[in-house]
């Protein structure tokens, strides 16, 4: 095989394994995580690098995007706030991740 294509595919199964671990974390919290986009189709289909749920929270959301090996955090609506309990704890979780 193409050796890009062994190393986008290596970069997609680290951010696989990084979404998995995430998971039972976010559950910990009292989150939904939307594990149905925790899969190697989402992070492949070009939509993703404009970024999917990872938790079902109705109004506040917690997205990521991916794009060429890099998962982006990113935040919406009352998790926007820094200063949001919640918030803090799930960037916390994902910088240990890093």
């Amino acid at each position: 095989m193409d050796e890009s294509f062994n190393k986008i595919e290596s970069l997609e199964n680290v951010a696989l394994k990084k979404l998995l671990t995430l998971s039972p974390k976010l559950k910990e919290l009292g989150l939904t995580p939307c594990d149905r986009f925790f899969n190697l189709e989402t992070l492949q289909n070009p939509t993703s690098e404009f970024g999917f749920p990872i938790v079902e929270d109705g109004l506040n959301g917690i997205r990521v995007s991916y794009k060429r090996g890099n998962l982006n955090l990113w935040f919406t609506n009352n998790f926007e706030n820094e200063n949001n309990e919640t918030r803090k704890k799930v960037q916390e979780i994902w910088d240990s991740l890093n």
